[in-house]
């Protein structure tokens, strides 16, 4: 039996230049674009496809105003072809905010049609001057708003109920909620149940 080992590598550049090479035409685009509007330079690293930056770190921003998920949004909103976004994926995100030692850490969990994506989120870190320093995008691309689910909110919880009906003693579950999990390459419709 032969086996085949596939090797994804992901590349790490320091400064906005050294990337021409290797990113795709609006990659660069954006990136000529960035460095018109700013003079901060940081590491980053590309996607295995070399469209979209996933990862960065340094000082990415000037000071940004406002509370902290709002600047969050506007940073990734206002610098997307960066980082491969489209209209609205930071916009209907759910916020959360985390305090640090170092840095208050914006997540952003991925949505798609209004229902929450399970996996990890996208995280802005900001300094306590306000400015992005680390940046972790992990938003899936090319993510359509799923079909109707095959079953109802009601189904869903008899059904988890009785998956756990044999364990015995008295079975609370709350409301189903439904979620899209990526599975591989693709993306299911499912209810989280807690």
């Amino acid at each position: 039996m032969r086996k085949t080992l596939f090797l994804a590598v992901a590349l790490t550049v320091t400064g906005l230049t050294a990337v021409d090479g290797y990113a795709s035409d609006a990659l660069r685009e954006a990136i000529a674009e960035y460095q018109a509007r700013t003079s901060t330079s940081f590491a980053y690293t590309l996607s295995v496809t070399s469209d979209r930056i996933v990862l960065a770190h340094g000082i990415l921003s000037r000071p940004l105003s406002g509370d902290p998920v709002s600047a969050a949004r506007r940073f990734l909103a206002d610098n997307r072809d960066l980082f491969g976004l489209r209209e609205g994926d930071v916009e209907h995100a759910v916020a959360s905010t985390t305090l640090g030692p170092r840095t208050l850490r914006v997540g952003l969990q991925q949505t798609s049609g209004r229902i929450p994506v399970l996996g990890p989120q996208t995280y802005v870190h900001l300094d306590a001057a306000a400015r992005v320093v680390i940046l972790q995008n992990n938003f899936l691309q090319d993510l359509r708003p799923p079909g109707k689910p095959a079953i109802s909110t009601a189904v869903a919880a008899a059904k988890a109920r009785q998956a756990c009906g044999g364990l015995g003693g008295t079975i609370f579950t709350g409301e189903p909620a439904l979620v899209i999990r990526p599975d591989g390459c693709a993306r299911r419709l499912m209810y989280y149940i807690p």
